[in-house]
């Protein structure tokens, strides 16, 4: 077995039975979204910002009740200008050289966007006032966002700030169970060293798993002295916290129920992927995952 392939993503974490330990976070998401306030997700790089937002669009259309919400999640980073994230939207709804807030007006109702690295430094000239424009339209209702930054030294009002809490053992034994069902797992041991050298930080334990799991096929690999060295990031600037949770547990579509919006999309259209239902690639595995959560809490309670 080639020691360099392990079952652990260090990557965005698409599949829905990957995305473990941020139940209580994306709670929080939803909730603000629900009430027309737009969300802003701080954490320090590779805390799993990235895989809440994907999975916020992939589950919208189940979380709010909305079977045929339109939701994309778009990466700044690989933007050139506002302007180009402006015009991107806009095909996804309407006719090329329609305005991005006229064409968000055409889906029956207001779509999700996800705006990922939304502190990219190439936007920072005109940032706030585009916030700010954002805010507006989610509060009235015209859409719904959730956005992601690692550095930002304020925040236009009224943006709702939920931080990433820490991961801690909860998260380990839970993301263990999917990835190695069969084992083998860290002894105890190990799992209290990886958490503590971790610090809390998702994408740093990941990378802690990785290196154990080599070293149980490579006899010479020292996982214990190579964890030592690793250093979790630190946010910049951290923002005061509306909520906060310790240790919580490019594609479009024809009908856009849900996925990546392309980057950026000027010559060609969006390809589609579209599934029957208005279940996308991406909400397939949230929809089974909710749907057994759904059964189970029936067959607990409604025996009582």
């Amino acid at each position: 077995m080639d020691i360099h392939t392990t079952p652990f993503e260090t990557q965005m974490l698409r599949d829905a039975t990957l995305f473990v330990g941020r139940w209580g976070e994306l709670q929080l998401v939803m909730q603000a979204i629900d009430k027309r306030r737009p969300v802003l997700v701080v954490a320090p790089p590779q805390s799993g910002k990235s895989s809440l937002l994907f999975h916020a669009v992939a589950a919208g259309g189940i979380l709010l009740d909305h079977d045929d919400l339109p939701a994309f999640y778009l990466d700044m980073a690989e933007f050139p200008d506002i302007e180009a994230v402006e015009t991107t939207i806009a095909e996804a709804f309407a006719p090329a050289g329609t305005p991005w807030l006229q064409a968000i007006l055409r889906p029956d109702t207001a779509p999700l966007l996800a705006f990922d690295n939304i502190d990219a430094p190439q936007f920072a000239p005109h940032r706030d006032a585009w916030m700010a424009q954002v805010a507006g339209e989610s509060a009235a209702g015209r859409l719904r966002v959730i956005a992601a930054a690692s550095l930002l030294d304020a925040v236009p009002s009224p943006w709702e700030q939920i931080h990433l809490g820490p991961v801690g053992q909860s998260f380990l034994r839970e993301y263990l169970d999917v990835c190695i069902p069969d084992g083998p797992h860290p002894d105890r041991a190990d799992q209290t060293y990886m958490v503590a050298h971790a610090r809390g930080h998702v994408g740093t334990l990941i990378v802690i798993l990785t290196l154990w799991y080599r070293a149980q096929r490579h006899a010479d690999l020292d996982w214990r002295a190579l964890t030592a060295a690793l250093t979790p990031p630190q946010a910049g600037h951290a923002m005061s916290a509306s909520h906060t949770q310790a240790d919580a547990s490019p594609l479009s579509t024809a009908e856009h129920t849900g996925g990546e919006l392309p980057v950026p999309a000027h010559s060609a259209p969006p390809s589609t992927k579209p599934m029957a239902d208005g279940i996308t690639v991406g909400n397939l595995g949230w929809f089974l995952l909710v749907s057994v959560l759904i059964g189970v809490f029936i067959w607990i309670f409604g025996g009582r």
